[in-house]
């Protein structure tokens, strides 16, 4: 379990800083189409493209969110497969306590 754990961790944190420098890049390009949308009112062609690059700002935000839920689940999960047990024998004072 604590091998499992460890590994889906360790994956998880290599997929966090790639999600996170492609939702700056997507949000970039939806300001960007924004912006270039200058017709007034806007045509179809402008919300068309305005509509697409919100979704996929909307479906990386989503993987982002998705991926840091479980991260801290597996965080959690891991810290209390590695907890010290509550052992009386492993006291170094149990010398002392007899």
């Amino acid at each position: 379990m604590k091998e499992l754990l460890f590994y889906l961790l360790n994956f998880l944190d290599f997929w966090f800083f790639p999600l996170i420098v492609i939702l700056a890049i997507s949000i970039v390009v939806e300001q960007i189409v924004r912006w270039g949308a200058n017709s007034n009112p806007q045509s179809s062609d402008d919300s068309k493209w305005i509509n697409i690059s919100m979704r996929i700002r909307k479906f990386i935000w989503t993987q982002n969110v998705i991926l840091n839920i479980t991260w801290i689940i597996c965080y959690v999960l891991f810290m209390y497969v590695m907890r010290t047990p509550n052992d009386p024998l492993g006291d170094p004072n149990l010398l002392w306590k007899i």
